[in-house]
């Protein structure tokens, strides 16, 4: 009886060292995903140029897999809330790189992405626009979510 009760503890022990392996392999993952977002300018919010699009979009070049990407005009009331709230978002959401661009800078990008009104925020997963957020619609109830993005 003795034999059976070292074994089980050692099972136990096996257990419990595996158990241990895998909460660092996640822990270890997730700390290497950080660094990765530190790398692209995650948790802050910043202005990018229409010639920086596709470095900050595309991960072929370089780009994050989610982007929330803000189209504004300095001079509108609305897009200023929008900043502000989307700066606010930034570091909570450290999964999403969140960018703004001036429209009156970026006449290419307006058109192909049919931006028509501000402001809009249109989000990217994996190089494809797969929402957008038009002047306030639904902002009291709906905010950027991480399911959004999956």
């Amino acid at each position: 009886q003795l034999e059976r009760t070292v074994d089980n503890e050692e099972d136990e022990d096996d257990e419990l060292q595996l158990l241990r392996d895998m909460r660092r392999a996640v822990a270890m993952k997730e700390s290497d995903k950080m660094i990765e977002y530190r790398q692209k300018q995650h948790g802050s919010y910043r202005e990018i140029k229409e010639t920086d699009f596709f470095t900050t979009v595309v991960r072929e070049k370089g780009g994050s897999e989610n982007v929330a990407l803000h189209f504004y005009h300095k001079d509108f009331e609305r897009c200023k809330i929008m900043d502000q709230r989307l700066q606010d978002l930034a570091p909570e959401m450290m999964s999403v790189k969140f960018v703004k661009i001036d429209v009156e800078k970026s006449p290419f990008l307006i058109e192909r992405l049919k931006v028509n009104v501000l402001p809009c925020v249109i989000i990217f997963h994996n190089d494809v626009a797969v929402d957008r957020i038009v002047g306030f619609e639904d902002m009291g109830t709906e905010t950027i979510d991480d399911d959004l993005l999956r």
